[in-house]
């Protein structure tokens, strides 16, 4: 469980067809303690 102003790492996975995934760029999303978007990279 986590508790109040603790951080928590969400990360996600899929399958791809060899084609795609040449292409896919994977996104890292960073938010502020209010859940705010702060910035993402690609």
């Amino acid at each position: 469980m986590v508790s109040e102003m603790q951080f928590v790492i969400i990360a996600t996975y899929t399958e791809l067809e060899d084609t795609e995934a040449r292409w896919h760029q994977p996104r890292v999303v960073f938010i502020d303690r209010g859940n705010l978007i702060k910035g993402t990279v690609s």
